[in-house]
């Protein structure tokens, strides 16, 4: 039979909690312990817990231990209690505490991927990354970099448009056989809760571990020391992986063509998989949380951001709607001004939210202009 903790908050058994020093704004005191609990919202005023933003102060005489076998939750008691959810990138893409890969071939852009979804969540004035709303701000992220060394990544970030916020970034570079900081997750851990980072970044995974990628069991261990750093911060893990070798069972956009055991696929909550189709990227989704979007075609521009080019219908080869597409429409339109509804039936799209993000990227660009209409509608027309 194990002693396990119970949450003050919540009740639950899954909470984090530690003796109040070395927070960082809080004075140490005896007998106070800091929680982080995962459902904050559970919480009742109430006398010797302090609610503080993201955590809380809780006297020591309100921690409470049970000894259980096995922490069970009643169904009703689920269904009543009301789970916080935010996500950094909307629609399943990315969220706090998750991990994701992004998988591809070698020369591909994965990490000018992961150097464009790091700078489009840090800068305040982005709304959307790619086709998806970017609803959480970000304070820091940790980039742990095995590629090219700091001559290559400056000269990336010069070239970003809006460089100035890659201050919210600290990068680390492997250096002989203290590099393999994945084996070590408590020093991960420390660096993340010093620095407040919420998303860590792993490129490529390969050069921050010594496990053997087609063991099972070694894989099952790195995914292990994955979920320790997850668990203990609450920060979202980004690995940059590399695709097996093709052959003829390959199958090309599928995320179970990471490198090595499938152990690591099984534990990702999003994958975003890159590959080449000539001189076109492509980009899918496998996701955990959510449906899986289209697939999209990707062109990398001047300052090495990713813009869609066009969108495929998954498993086919049907063009769907663009920005672009969505321009024409209300440039040639008879109408002076459209709502979302009209532009939807134009262009064929079922749902009115898929037409609504290209437009927000539309106003964000510049290329479109809008108005409140009748009933509180937006109507839009071309710039």
């Amino acid at each position: 039979m194990q002693t396990l903790w119970k949450c003050p908050i919540c009740g639950g058994f899954s909470c984090y909690y530690k003796p109040l020093e070395g927070i960082e704004g809080e004075e140490e005191a005896e007998g106070k312990f800091f929680v982080k609990c995962q459902n904050p919202n559970a919480f009742i005023e109430k006398e010797g817990i302090v609610r503080n933003e993201g955590y809380f102060i809780v006297d020591g005489g309100l921690i409470e231990w049970e000894n259980e076998d096995l922490s069970l939750v009643n169904g009703l008691e689920l269904l009543s209690t009301d789970y916080e959810q935010v996500e950094i990138i909307g629609d399943g893409i990315l969220a706090p505490g998750r991990l994701v890969q992004i998988l591809a071939p070698p020369k591909t852009g994965k990490t000018l991927l992961a150097l464009d979804i790091a700078m489009h969540i840090l800068d305040p004035k982005k709304k959307m990354w790619l086709d998806f709303p970017l609803e959480k701000e970000v304070n820091k992220i940790i980039y742990l970099t095995g590629e090219g060394g700091p001559q290559m990544m400056k000269d990336r970030l010069n070239k970003k448009e809006n460089k100035h916020v890659a201050d919210k970034i600290e990068f680390w570079w492997p250096k002989g056989k203290k590099k393999y900081k994945l084996n070590e997750p408590e020093t991960l851990i420390e660096a993340v809760k010093r620095a407040g980072a919420d998303i860590l970044i792993v490129d490529p995974a390969v050069k921050f571990h010594v496990k053997d990628e087609n063991s099972t069991k070694e894989m099952a261990q790195l995914c292990e020391h994955l979920m320790d750093i997850r668990e203990e911060t609450g920060v979202a893990i980004v690995l940059v992986h590399h695709t097996r070798k093709s052959g003829t069972n390959s199958k090309a956009g599928s995320a179970q063509e990471g490198r090595g055991s499938s152990v690591l696929h099984g534990e990702v909550d999003t994958s975003l998989v890159l590959g080449k189709s000539g001189d076109k990227i492509n980009l899918d989704f496998e996701l955990r949380w959510a449906e899986n979007p289209d697939t999209f075609q990707l062109e990398i521009q001047k300052d090495l951001s990713f813009k869609i080019t066009k969108i495929f219908s998954r498993g086919k080869g049907n063009q769907k709607t663009n920005a672009d597409e969505i321009l024409e429409v209300l440039t040639n339109s008879e109408e002076e001004w459209l709502t979302t509804t009209e532009i939807a039936k134009i262009v064929d799209v079922k749902q009115n939210k898929t037409v609504k993000r290209y437009l927000d990227k539309l106003l964000e660009e510049g290329r479109v202009i809008t108005k409140e209409g009748a009933k509180n509608n937006l109507l839009y027309k071309a710039s």
